[in-house]
């Protein structure tokens, strides 16, 4: 294991690139990505590791992208509700 100074993990995306692509040494960083279903590991060890991940599910100045969630009629309404209460609030 690297000592703590020295773990780091870096973010390499191109610009015309389908995938992100992620190394790190960083223990906590590479039990992360290993957990993550969107996330796949190429190569590396107990350690470190080499991933990939779909350049839509992730920005390098962000992170990982929420996944889009879907609501049913009734909670957009709500949604819809409390939007427009907010506002009224705000225009008061």
């Amino acid at each position: 294991m690297t000592a703590r100074e020295e773990q780091e993990t870096t973010v390499t995306a191109g610009r015309d690139e389908p995938v992100v692509r992620i190394w790190s040494n960083h223990v906590p960083h590479v039990r992360k990505l290993r957990k993550n279903p969107r996330v796949t590991q190429t190569s590396g060890d107990e350690f470190q590791g080499f991933f990939e991940i779909a350049a839509e599910d992730y920005d390098p100045l962000i992170g990982f992208r929420r996944k889009g969630r879907t609501l049913t009629d009734e909670q957009r309404a709500a949604a819809a509700e409390r939007l427009a209460n907010a506002r009224k609030k705000e225009t008061a």
